[in-house]
C-alpha cells in the first residue's frame, strides 16, 4: 500500500538517524538550508573533521573551499564511489547546503 510504513522501516528510519548523529558534525543526512549559515571557518573545521574520521576517504588527496554554505570539493580519488562517498559525507554536515563536486577519479594513484 502507498504511504503505509511497516515496524521494520520505523527502526530502520531510527538506526538510521541515529547512526548519522553519532558522526562528528552531521545533523541528519539532507539538512535544508537555513538563513544563518554558520562562519566559513567553523564550517570549513567540521568539513575536515568529517572526511578525517571517514575511513573510505582518502583525505589526503581531496581540498575543499566552503563560502556562506556552498563547498566545493577538488582532489583526486581511486573509485567513483569514493568520489560520491566524500560528497555524501559533506552533504550530512550542519551548514552545507550544496556541493560542487569536481573530484577526478584516477583508477592508479
Amino acid at each position: 500500500m502507498p504511504g503505509r510504513q511497516f515496524a521494520g522501516d520505523r527502526r530502520w528510519n531510527s538506526a538510521h538517524a541515529k547512526a548519522l548523529r553519532a558522526l562528528p558534525g552531521v545533523n541528519s543526512p539532507r539538512p535544508t538550508p537555513t538563513n544563518d549559515t554558520m562562519a566559513d571557518s567553523q564550517l570549513t573545521q567540521r568539513l575536515d573533521a568529517v572526511l578525517r574520521s571517514n575511513p573510505h576517504i582518502p583525505h589526503r588527496n581531496l581540498r575543499f573551499e566552503a563560502n556562506q554554505g556552498q563547498v566545493v570539493l577538488r582532489g583526486t580519488v581511486r573509485s567513483y564511489y569514493q568520489k560520491l562517498m566524500a560528497q555524501e559525507a559533506l552533504l550530512g554536515v550542519e551548514g552545507v547546503e550544496g556541493i560542487e563536486n569536481q573530484l577526478e577519479v584516477q583508477w592508479r594513484m
